[in-house]
């Protein structure tokens, strides 16, 4: 009899994550109020967000918005890969094949970049936000990687909380509904600050691997 007490792991069980209804829709981030300053906001999270498997993300954004004079500081994580065509194209011609289902049900986490961003408020208050934005990974894959993301949020609060530092934690916003232009993690916004190119992939620069 399986023990229903352990938890999934959802990087390795897609396709019980693709069927669950909570997971249909675009991955969603979450605005937050703590009492903290922006920079420590912004480790806080990165470090949640590190902690569940994602990775730092190698352009200084922080340096970005602070030669714009921008009021917010920030840091971004990223997660999955970039959308493999060749894989895709195979994938594809063998789909009524016993190996092209389980080419379909191989766990697969599309890109998705994850930006922690901060800003100082009247009264000693910090507006945080963490946003992910799908890059240039397969859409089929792109929410594989929302179970991470809500448990780096998850851990955010549950830290702030501790040591009441927690004001207000929002609720969950669909990348696609965060559309505030004051925010560098908005969706227009995100990809600028991100300097991710039409694909929704870093740009290659001279001196990039």
């Amino acid at each position: 009899m399986r023990d229903s007490s352990k938890p999934s792991d959802a990087r390795y069980n897609e396709f019980r994550h693709i069927f669950k209804a909570s997971n249909w829709g675009p991955v969603q981030g979450r605005r937050l109020t703590l009492k903290m300053l922006p920079s420590d906001a912004v480790r806080l999270s990165v470090k949640a967000l590190l902690a569940q498997g994602f990775r730092d993300y190698p352009k200084d954004i922080a340096s970005t918005l602070a030669g714009e004079g921008s009021p917010w500081t920030a840091a971004a994580v990223e997660i999955g890969t970039a959308r493999n065509w060749g894989y895709s194209f195979l994938s594809d011609i063998l789909l009524e094949t016993p190996i092209g289902l389980l080419m379909r049900l191989r766990s697969k986490v599309g890109q998705v970049f994850v930006m922690a961003t901060a800003r100082e408020l009247p009264g000693g208050l910090t507006e945080l936000v963490v946003m992910p934005h799908p890059g240039g990974g397969d859409p089929d894959h792109t929410n594989a990687s929302q179970p991470q993301l809500n448990a780096a949020i998850a851990q955010i609060i549950r830290q702030a909380r501790s040591v009441g530092l927690l004001v207000d934690e929002g609720t969950p916003i669909a990348y696609t509904k965060f559309t505030d232009t004051s925010c560098p993690a908005s969706v227009g916004n995100a990809p600028r600050i991100l300097d991710l190119n039409l694909m929704g992939e870093p740009r290659r620069r001279r001196g990039n691997r």
